[in-house]
């Protein structure tokens, strides 16, 4: 999410949008590249409970007076949209994985579907959902009640240019190191 941000930042900048970003848990680790890009990155939180968060982002958005809160992952989501509903502000959110589609090792049933029901709640004061992906529009958008029609799917892009495996001397490189000629078929199991 955090590399996404930094992707898009200098676009949405240079399209005149004034672009503030308030980290919730901790600094984020690519803040630097963020203000190059023309961004106001704010400081977490101090404490690590969410009415602390909750409070960071209200007292955030009376500063800033933002036009939008815009939200992405679980605490983001929910604390930003109940902040956008009581400063009555519209609010979207980017659905980036489908967090609901199966259980969460090692976190209790009961607790999943009580964070899900709290996601599901505070999804009423968002007027609009970026999917990454049709799967996740699907899933979350079936798991959450939020209709079709405030979905929209918009799949993330990368500048190709930063992408290694685009580059033939890369994967000459890396055939070179595995010992594979140029035909001998590569296969990458995850």
């Amino acid at each position: 999410a955090e590399t996404s941000l930094a992707e898009m930042a200098p676009h949405l900048v240079g399209n005149g949008i004034g672009l503030h970003v308030l980290p919730l848990k901790r600094p984020l680790d690519l803040a630097d590249r963020l203000r190059c890009g023309g961004v106001q990155v704010h400081a977490p939180p101090r404490h690590a409970r969410r009415v602390d968060y909750f409070l960071r982002v209200m007292k955030t958005a009376r500063a800033v007076r933002p036009d939008l809160i815009h939200t992405t992952l679980y605490d983001s989501d929910t604390i930003g949209r109940a902040v956008a509903a009581a400063m009555r502000l519209p609010a979207s959110t980017s659905w980036v994985n489908q967090s609901y589609a199966t259980p969460i090792e090692g976190v209790r049933v009961s607790r999943q579907r009580a964070a899900q029901a709290l996601d599901r709640a505070t999804c009423r004061f968002a007027g609009r959902f970026h999917a990454v992906s049709a799967v996740v529009a699907t899933e979350l958008g079936a798991a959450m009640g939020v209709a079709e029609d405030r979905i929209r799917v918009i799949p993330r892009g990368r500048e190709t240019a930063q992408l290694q495996f685009q580059s033939a001397e890369a994967r000459a490189r890396i055939r070179n190191e595995l010992g594979l000629t140029a035909s001998a078929p590569l296969v990458l199991a995850v």
